[in-house]
């Protein structure tokens, strides 16, 4: 069963990560969701209003996604570049097959409450941030005592049936198989937000299952009532939108956020 911990500010949210750093000895990965109920598993697969997306459209969404990225992208991987073309469709909002995670618990503390930030209708729900032990997790469910990068033969398997039915690797698939995997990074976004990945084949259960889970994922609770503080906490300490999405779309959304009109003092005789 998943070990949850509660956690009201950045301060106890250091406290617990120290917590689970000191049991386990070993590199861990963090991923913030905004929901603490929400599933730890990609889009791709997750239940949504009908059900989740099929083998078909996932190739539907990665071939079409890639005869139409390279005019609006001039750093398009080759075409055969599999993990390249899945990790970059991934950080930039299309499903896919892939989870996200940061090697920084305050990358991934962002995600779960930056919803708080901006002026909004919203209604406070229990946000989450998930740990994982990512070497844990490939020696008891993948059969590895590393952890890959994702452009590697082990995790070759995975990744190409995105793409296309490949007999080469579908004898290597077996299922709810999933792979913990290191980001190689082509992209600013990987490199600022510290990214790699689990990577899912459809059968695989949410990481929350307790099938799963022990000894390989902690939850730590961000009750509702104290997201809107630990968001401002994020924000006084310097992560922002603009930085972790380093484009001048997100630059621009984050200063018009930071200084509505009237914030700044006008030098005398400016408007």
């Amino acid at each position: 069963m998943t070990e949850t911990f509660e956690v009201h500010s950045v301060g106890e949210l250091v406290d617990a990560t120290e917590y689970i750093r000191a049991e386990r000895h070993l590199p861990l990965w963090y991923r913030g969701q905004r929901n603490a109920k929400w599933t730890v598993q990609p889009q791709l697969w997750r239940n949504g209003p009908t059900r989740p997306y099929t083998l078909a459209d996932e190739r539907n969404f990665t071939h079409r996604f890639r005869t139409r990225a390279a005019v609006r992208y001039p750093n398009t991987p080759a075409y055969d570049d599999h993990s390249g073309w899945l990790s970059l469709m991934q950080h930039y909002g299309l499903p896919t097959r892939l989870l996200d995670w940061s090697r920084s618990p305050m990358v991934a503390a962002y995600f779960a409450v930056e919803a708080y930030l901006r002026p909004a209708d919203l209604e406070p729900e229990d946000a989450a941030i998930w740990v994982l032990s990512p070497h844990d997790l490939n020696r008891r469910l993948a059969g590895l005592d590393v952890t890959p990068a994702i452009n590697s033969g082990d995790c070759e398997h995975l990744v190409t049936p995105a793409f296309i039915d490949s007999p080469r690797t579908q004898h290597r698939l077996r299922p709810g198989h999933v792979i913990a995997a290191m980001a190689t990074e082509l992209d600013l976004r990987m490199f600022v937000q510290q990214g790699c990945f689990t990577v899912h084949s459809p059968e695989a259960d949410p990481l929350e299952d307790p099938s799963l889970s022990d000894g390989l994922l902690w939850r730590l609770r961000i009750p509702r009532a104290s997201v809107g503080r630990f968001a401002w906490q994020m924000d006084s300490l310097g992560f922002r939108g603009g930085d972790l999405f380093p484009d001048l779309q997100n630059l621009a959304s984050e200063l018009t956020r930071s200084f509505p009109p009237g914030s700044v003092t006008a030098i005398k005789g400016q408007r």
